[in-house]
Parts: C-alpha cells; sequence; structure tokens
C-alpha cells in the first residue's frame, strides 16, 4: 500500500509539473468593423442628401444584407477562410463588428467576400429561425432561399418623392467582391473597418436609373443583376 500511494504521489507530481509548464495558446482575433457612405458622406438614415450616378437625391431608410464566406488573400494569392455568414442590419449596432479567430498571422493583400448567401446555405428554412433570418426570407414562389440586400428609400423626382427598393436575391445574383489592400495581422487582437460606398450599387459599371430601371428590383431579374455587377466594388478598407 505505501509503494502504491508514493507511485500515485510520483505521477501526480509529474503531472502537475508538465501543466505547470506548459506554454498557453494564443488566440488571434480579427474584427470587421462595417461603416457605411454615399461618396464621401457618412451615412444618414431617413435624410434626402445622397446624390447618386443617374442624378437622383436619395434618403436611405434600411440597409440589410448578408455578407458570407470571408477570406483573407495571401501574399502567394492563397486564401484563408474566416467566416461563414454574417446578417448585418446597417442601424443595428450589434451586427457592424464581425470578429472571429484567425489560423495565422503575417502579411496580406486584401479580402475576397460575398454579398449574400451562397447555393449551399440559399435554401428556404435552412438558417435559424431568428426573426432576423425569417425577415429575410425571399418568396419560394419568387425561388425561395434568402434576400441577400434590402435596400430602402426615397428618391427626388420633379417635385415627387416616391420610394425605391432595391432587394438582391436568387443564386444567379450572388455578387463576389474582392479589396486588394495591404495589411499585416499580428498575433493577439486585429482590427479592421470594412466600409461599404451604397453609390456604388448605382454606378459602375452600369448607371442604375430608378425611372428606367425600376425603383423596385425584386423579380425583375435585369435590375437586379445590375445591381449584381455594381456590387463587385462596394467595399473598401479603411
Amino acid at each position: 500500500m505505501k509503494k502504491l500511494l508514493a507511485l500515485l504521489f510520483i505521477v501526480s507530481l509529474a503531472a502537475c509539473s508538465k501543466e505547470d509548464d506548459s506554454t498557453p495558446s494564443v488566440s488571434n482575433t480579427l474584427s470587421l468593423d462595417l461603416s457605411f457612405v454615399s461618396g464621401t458622406n457618412p451615412l444618414l438614415f431617413d435624410s434626402m442628401m445622397f446624390t447618386n450616378a443617374a442624378g437622383y437625391t436619395y434618403s436611405v431608410s434600411r440597409l440589410q444584407f448578408y455578407i458570407s464566406n470571408i477570406q483573407l488573400i495571401k501574399s502567394d494569392s492563397s486564401l484563408v477562410n474566416i467566416s461563414e455568414y454574417n446578417y448585418v442590419d446597417a442601424r443595428g449596432s450589434s451586427t457592424l463588428r464581425i470578429s472571429r479567430n484567425i489560423p495565422l498571422t503575417g502579411t496580406f493583400i486584401g479580402m475576397k467576400m460575398q454579398l449574400g448567401l451562397d447555393s449551399m446555405h440559399n435554401l428556404s428554412n435552412f438558417l435559424p429561425a431568428t426573426n432576423d433570418n425569417i425577415n429575410m426570407a425571399w418568396p419560394d414562389p419568387m425561388g425561395g432561399g434568402y434576400h441577400f440586400l434590402k435596400m430602402e428609400g426615397t428618391y427626388m423626382d420633379g417635385m415627387n418623392t416616391p420610394g425605391y427598393a432595391m432587394h438582391l436575391g436568387r443564386n444567379a445574383n450572388l455578387t463576389n467582391c474582392i479589396v486588394y489592400h495591404p495589411f499585416i495581422l499580428s498575433a493577439g487582437s486585429n482590427q479592421m473597418d470594412l466600409q461599404m460606398d451604397l453609390n456604388e450599387w448605382f454606378a459602375n459599371p452600369h448607371i442604375y436609373d430608378f425611372n428606367i430601371d425600376g425603383n423596385s428590383s425584386m423579380g425583375n431579374m435585369a435590375a437586379m443583376m445590375k445591381l449584381c455587377q455594381n456590387g463587385v466594388d462596394i467595399f473598401t478598407i479603411q
């Protein structure tokens, strides 16, 4: 019995020594803070103060979207996945920071991301049944899945102020965004600002005209394709 107790004591000391000598793992994080502008003007909701490429003065009352498949681009052009999908409401501060663990540090030349959901996620009732996801549902008779983007407001048309609703959905309109901007990620906590320019939805390569292309894009594939192609360069890293 004494020999057994002595052996257990030695094993216990060895275990404690091993635990004490271990080096705790370092958790590297990246926080992306989302912000919004129209040209050089910060987004101010419900204010008729922005002007797009077609010459319309417009306001914004709603801006909601999914940003997904965020990838860091290394200097050799290989990719590092950091985030699957995120719901963003520009009015809701709790959704404007995306924080994720990153598996490595070093120098990067930019980011890739998608505005919307890929075909694996863009299925009716696939996402958790939160109020946000339910409100972003795309009607089944129109293809199902989810809205990729809801941008709504009003615009000046002579003396009138009709509403507009730029809604984007359907797998064919998944918007692939690339932001080339060199940055360095170090051990510990890292923070970057990811900015969306709302004016880019209405320009480059297509001038989107509410009175020609439609002030409501839902169900209008030609209008949604223009928005999708315009959205490629909506993001910049600040």
